[in-house]
């Protein structure tokens, strides 16, 4: 038995297998580098095309020159030079070294070219035992990275949030309850910074809201500044660090912040007493409710998002410089079809039994700015966010104002909706950036609101108007933090006058 095993491991090692496991390797690498936003659904076409490829060019070259190493040596080259442009030309642009597109891409074509004469005039004298060995045990390695991380991340993902404060409570529910939407309207800022920062006055919006009944908080900031962290401390109706330990300044994981959106506390209440909930596909895997009983998406078809990362990484990459096709405009026609279809879905959302619970999450005013202010596409790297996010900004206010008329005039039981931004316009100073839209449709119970609340008591506020809680609501504290330091919050006054 074990001298079998031993064959088998020495001729797999003496075999030109590293071509099959280095072109899936990239691939692997990126998924792994990604997995918080991708699903595992759109790893396996890449993967199954990238495998093809490389067994179609080993066989053409088998055919060719019928030597088995000088082959696999040939094909891996060709793997390295295509999946690698991206990653050498971002890593050009860190060191500040400017090159053309077109004269980088001529000087990558021309060490592709050198490397596959010099293999295949070389590569017959190399020993084929040592250079298999060593390139299958390379190979080898490289793969344990990405695997051992995924291994990690699904160990991790499994494993529930260690939590100190739970809101779940229970809550008596019946046909008359109301249905509940909570809309965010990604990076959506506050009036006073549209105005200053963009030069947006989008008073006719704020007012056409007030005229719906809606109570616009005028001076009201996010409780975090990032779109993981905002909604989950609104969802669980608690800051982070009063929820669990975990979000300590040394640590930087967001699955900490992505399991407390999994599994949060309104949801859980609500669902616990017979709510059912409706959620829309994002682009943002880890705050999309795929369990939901209704979870709304426009389908697979077309490029995925994940494959439009990995052309960006390889040599594909000159067929959007040299404007043959567009990655930008391809990316972001995902979130104008997503987008679309939310706002033509609320029809079909008054339809849905009560009681309900809608979750929708719209990437706009949001970059990419693939829309004008009337809807219309628009190229996004041909926008700069000075007219590209005030014109999505203007294209969203008037294309929600009507559907939510739709829910206040058209629904069976009485609605109750939450429009809030989750944080300011990204690009912004950290002030800024703590400025959000924060809008409430709760009829006949404003009597908690006032112009400075956060989402933090939004749903304090709504339990204990419907449902007869009595929660407390909490001191509204906005804490900012950087990307590279996640849960390293300082506090960002509130400066409304």
């Amino acid at each position: 038995m074990l001298k079998n095993i031993r064959t088998s491991i020495e001729r797999f090692l003496l075999s030109p297998a590293y071509f099959i496991l280095f072109s899936v390797y990239p691939v692997l690498w990126m998924y792994a580098s990604n997995v918080y936003g991708v699903l595992l659904a759109d790893l396996f076409r890449p993967l199954i095309i990238s495998l093809f490829f490389a067994l179609f060019f080993y066989w053409v070259l088998q055919l060719v020159i019928r030597h088995s190493q000088t082959s696999a040596l040939i094909v891996i080259s060709i793997f390295f030079v295509f999946f690698y442009y991206g990653h050498i030309r971002n890593l050009l642009n860190v060191f500040g070294v400017i090159v053309r597109d077109d004269v980088l891409a001529v000087v990558w074509l021309f060490v592709i070219i050198l490397m596959l004469v010099l293999i295949g005039r070389y590569g017959r004298r190399w020993n084929s035992e040592t250079i298999a060995v060593t390139m299958n045990l390379m190979t080898i390695i490289l793969l344990l990275f990405p695997t051992i991380r995924l291994l990690v991340y699904a160990g991790a993902r499994a494993t529930p949030l260690e939590r100190k404060t739970d809101h779940t409570v229970q809550v008596d529910v019946n046909s008359t309850s109301p249905d509940i939407y909570y809309i965010i309207l990604d990076a959506y800022t506050r009036s006073d910074v549209m105005k200053k920062r963009f030069g947006y006055d989008n008073s006719d919006f704020i007012n056409s809201l007030q005229d719906m009944g809606f109570y616009v908080a005028e001076c009201s900031q996010p409780n975090y500044g990032t779109t993981s962290l905002s909604l989950s401390s609104a969802l669980n109706m608690d800051y982070l660090q009063n929820i669990s330990d975990v979000y300590q300044p040394e640590e930087n994981d967001l699955l900490y912040a992505f399991k407390a959106l999994d599994s949060n506390a309104l949801r859980n209440t609500l669902t616990e007493a017979g709510y059912e909930t409706v959620a829309f596909a994002s682009g943002f895997t880890w705050v999309e409710w795929r369990d939901a009983e209704h979870f709304i998406s426009p389908g697979g078809n077309g490029i995925t998002e994940f494959e439009v990362v990995v052309l960006f990484s390889t040599y594909a990459r000159i067929l959007d410089d040299f404007g043959i096709v567009n990655l930008d405009d391809i990316h972001a026609d995902h979130y104008r079809q997503r987008t679309r279809l939310v706002l033509n879905s609320f029809d079909d959302l008054l339809k849905l039994p009560s009681p309900k619970f809608v979750f929708i999450h719209i990437i706009a005013p949001h970059e990419p700015y693939g829309l004008d202010e009337n809807g219309n596409n628009v190229m996004p790297d041909q926008i700069d966010y000075l007219s590209g996010y005030p014109n999505q900004a203007k294209f969203i206010g008037a294309a929600i104002l009507p559907q939510l008329q739709k829910l206040i005039s058209g629904s069976a039981n009485l609605p109750v909706i939450i429009l809030q931004g989750d944080h300011g316009h990204l690009g912004s100073s950290p002030d800024e950036l703590m400025k959000i839209l924060n809008a409430y449709y709760l009829p006949g119970h404003t009597d908690q609101l006032y112009p400075s609340i956060s989402p933090v008591n939004s749903f304090r506020v709504v339990l204990n108007s419907y449902f007869g809680t009595n929660f407390p609501l909490l001191k509204d504290v906005s804490y900012y933090s950087s990307l590279s330091h996640k849960y390293d919050f300082t506090v960002v006054p509130n400066t409304c006058p």
